[in-house]
């Protein structure tokens, strides 16, 4: 059966295998699907497969994959791609869903994507940190060395020396980059902590 993906129909590689080899068996066809790897250096592959029907070529497919570029191509990226190309070479054929590209193609894709978008999250959040780090973070090491004495005025000072703008880049969940812990965010917002200040 095909897959839905944003509307659209994809069928499985494998669906497009067993369509193909039907096909085959009830018109007494003598047919193959052949595959060659075109180019395989580092991390790169690329794969032709090439569909024969009575020893004639009738349709092509090539695919790319790059080792590591979503989790699958970690360990199976060569078998991805020729996976692909089967897929490709079968849609060229005329099996394919309402789409040309294989379910398993647009699942790659899209997980792809995401790969990307959370690797480019991750890096601006922790290009914005380090430069938080690198303006700030003195002061900061100095508050947390300051809390380990239990100088909790002196480092409630330096807290309020920062700018608003400055104290609201530093408040961000340790989680997402953040250069004070859970423990640390919490202690801040105690009257131990601010309380100090005011003897």
């Amino acid at each position: 059966m095909p897959v839905k993906i944003h509307g659209k129909e994809y069928k499985l590689v494998a669906e497009r295998v067993q369509e193909f080899l039907a096909l085959g068996k009830e018109e007494g066809l003598n047919q193959s699907i052949e595959t060659e790897i075109v180019m395989f250096e580092g991390n790169d592959c690329i794969i032709k497969a090439t569909i024969k029907v009575m020893g004639q070529v009738v349709a092509t497919g090539i695919a790319h994959e790059v080792r590591g570029s979503t989790n699958i191509n970690q360990t199976s990226h060569v078998e991805n791609c020729e996976t692909s190309a089967i897929g490709r070479a079968l849609a060229a054929y005329g099996l394919a869903g309402t789409e040309y590209a294989s379910a398993d193609e647009v699942v790659n894709a899209i997980n792809q994507q995401s790969e990307l978008k959370y690797n480019k999250m991750i890096e601006e959040k922790l290009c914005a940190q380090r430069d938080i780090f690198l303006t700030l973070g003195d002061d900061v090491l100095h508050m947390k060395a300051l809390w380990t004495e239990e100088s909790y005025k002196e480092a409630y000072e330096i807290w309020c020396n920062f700018s608003e703008e400055n104290q609201k880049k530093l408040w961000v969940a340790p989680s997402k980059g953040g250069l004070f812990t859970t423990e640390e965010r919490a202690f801040m917002k105690t009257s131990e902590f601010r309380g100090e200040s005011n003897e």
